[in-house]
């Protein structure tokens, strides 16, 4: 009885530890989650600027205008999405090119002419995807992509997926400066914890979605039934960020 009372009290003993480990590396991953996910180059002059879509209000697109005044675009153009979907009934949606972005360069006397707009591009690899083919069929190399800091670790996994280096593009990905953002301490901010927890969840989503499951055509074959299970998969997740967002530490 001794023998393995003391067997499994070494054996408890292991576990204990094993566990210990474990969660100490699991706390210290989350607590260098903004480290990893902030990868934010400084700026660099490129082709074209491109500010994404989403995030808070004109946060994307005031920080890539101010480096398109600064003289960082070669082309002087800046690219914004253009969607911004407005649905009737059943119709489909309607591809409108009057959203916030654009009012707000116009209110800021930005030219026009030198504005192009993404389309087709509802979310962050349709952006991506669009941007390679714009740059590729205008001759240009390089881009400078503007988005959220916890953001750019995502574009640079799916501008890897979408081959731009293969392609032979630059791509110089560049963070908003929000004051929501504190990458050593990123979970005493609501909204900074939203953030962080939504590309905790999209970036493998990403992957799995774009190197896996598109190549394999899973995702045409079983259109009806894989949009329905993502469409639940996505109402729970923001149904998980939310109350974790809103968590007070």
């Amino acid at each position: 009885m001794k023998r393995l009372a003391l067997s499994l009290l070494k054996k408890a003993a292991i576990l204990a530890g094993l566990s210990a480990i474990f969660g100490t590396i699991a706390l210290l991953f989350a607590l260098n989650l903004g480290r990893i996910l902030d990868v934010s180059e400084p700026p660099e002059k490129a082709d074209i600027i491109v500010a994404l879509g989403g995030g808070r209000v004109n946060e994307r697109v005031g920080k890539a205008l101010k480096l398109w005044k600064s003289g960082y675009s070669k082309s002087g153009q800046l690219m914004i999405n253009g969607y911004s979907y407005v649905k009737y009934g059943s119709k489909p949606p309607k591809i409108v090119f009057n959203t916030p972005a654009k009012r707000y360069l116009q209110r800021h006397g930005f030219p026009m002419e030198k504005l192009v707009f993404m389309v087709n591009a509802p979310n962050t690899m349709g952006e991506v995807r669009f941007v390679k083919r714009y740059l590729l069929d205008h001759k240009m190399r390089s881009v400078m992509v503007v988005s959220s800091p916890p953001h750019t670790r995502r574009i640079r996994m799916l501008a890897r997926l979408a081959g731009y280096e293969k392609a032979g593009l630059h791509l110089n990905v560049v963070g908003t400066s929000p004051r929501w953002w504190d990458r050593n301490r990123w979970w005493h901010n609501r909204y900074a914890r939203a953030a962080v927890l939504n590309e905790v969840f999209k970036i493998p989503f990403n992957y799995i979605k774009y190197s896996v499951l598109e190549p394999l055509g899973i995702l045409e074959t079983c259109h009806e039934t894989c949009e329905s299970s993502i469409q639940q998969l996505k109402k729970a997740y923001r149904f998980f960020i939310y109350k974790a967002a809103h968590f007070h530490f």
